[in-house]
C-alpha cells in the first residue's frame, strides 16, 4: 500500500540529502515538529529510513540498491506521466520483455484494454500485476531477490535466450552521456543486456533523477536504446546526443 503524499515528500528529501535535520524538514514542509517526529517514527518502522538524533538519514548507500518497498513510494506522479507516454508503442498481440522496475509497474494497469499481450519478465510483482489484467505472463526462473523483487542468476539468463520479443520496456538505476545505462546490481544489468539483444524495440522509462548518475554495472550505451521516455526536458547535450544517434526522446 502506498504511503500518503507528506510521507513521500519526506522520503524524497531524505534520499536527496542522505541526511536531513528535523529543522530543515520543518522549513521545507511547514508542519509541526510533533508531526515530523511521528512521521519519521512511522517511516523508520516501515524500514524506509533511519532516525538519528535531530533528524533522519537514508538507509541506502551508493553501492546498495534501494528496496522495492522504498522505490515504489518515490516519484509516483512522475512515473505515471512517463507510463502514459509509453502507451502508443503498444498494440494487441505483441510480445514484451519487462523488468522489475516500479516505473514499469505504473504502466501495467494502463494496458488492461489491450488484447493478447505476452509478457516475459524477471519481475515478480510486475508479472503478477500483468497476470491480474488477464495478460499471458511468463515469469523467468532463477533465485528470488527480495531486495529487487525479481528473479536473477544463470537460470534467468538462460531462459531469456529462448525468447525474442517485439518490445523491451524497462528502467535503469542511472544514466549518463559518458557511461550510458548503469545498475547497482550486476546480475540485473546482465539480465537487461540479454533482453536488449532479444527485442526489436527497446524503450527506456527514466525519470529526471536518473540523469547524470553512474553506478557500477554498465548495461549499454544510450545509443543502443530506441526510445527514452522521461518526465522533464533533458539538457541540450542529451538532446544533441539523441539526435545524433537517432534515439527518440519523449518528455
Amino acid at each position: 500500500m502506498l504511503i500518503d503524499e507528506r510521507h513521500q515528500k519526506i522520503l524524497l528529501l531524505v534520499n536527496k540529502e542522505k541526511y536531513i535535520s528535523v529543522k530543515k524538514l520543518l522549513n521545507s514542509l511547514y508542519i509541526s515538529e510533533a508531526t515530523i517526529r511521528r512521521d519519521l517514527s512511522f517511516l523508520e518502522h516501515k524500514g524506509l529510513l533511519t532516525r538519528t538524533r535531530g533528524g533522519a538519514m537514508t538507509i541506502e548507500s551508493s553501492t546498495s540498491e534501494k528496496s522495492a518497498l522504498l522505490r515504489e513510494q518515490l516519484l509516483i506522479t512522475e512515473k505515471r506521466l512517463i507510463a502514459q507516454k509509453a502507451l502508443p508503442f503498444f498494440k494487441d498481440g505483441q510480445s514484451c520483455f519487462i523488468d522489475p522496475s516500479t516505473t514499469v509497474s505504473q504502466l501495467i494497469p494502463l494496458l488492461s484494454s489491450y488484447k493478447n499481450i505476452t509478457v516475459i519478465s524477471n519481475g515478480v510483482s510486475n508479472a503478477l500485476l500483468f497476470s491480474a489484467i488477464n495478460q499471458h505472463v511468463i515469469l523467468l526462473g532463477g533465485y528470488v531477490s527480495a531486495k529487487t523483487n525479481s528473479t536473477l542468476g544463470s537460470s534467468t539468463i538462460n531462459e531469456i535466450e529462448n525468447f525474442h520479443c517485439d518490445l523491451f520496456v524497462f528502467s535503469c538505476s542511472a544514466l549518463s552521456l559518458e557511461n550510458g545505462l548503469t545498475e547497482i546490481n550486476m546480475e540485473q544489468s546482465i539480465a537487461k543486456q540479454k533482453m536488449l539483444k532479444h527485442s526489436n524495440l527497446n524503450i527506456l522509462l527514466a525519470d529526471h533523477t536518473k540523469f547524470n548518475q553512474t553506478f557500477t554495472a554498465r548495461t549499454c550505451g544510450l545509443n543502443e536504446i530506441d526510445v527514452i521516455i522521461t518526465d522533464q526536458k533533458p539538457s541540450q547535450s542529451y538532446l544533441n546526443y539523441f539526435e545524433q544517434y537517432h534515439v527518440k526522446c519523449l518528455y
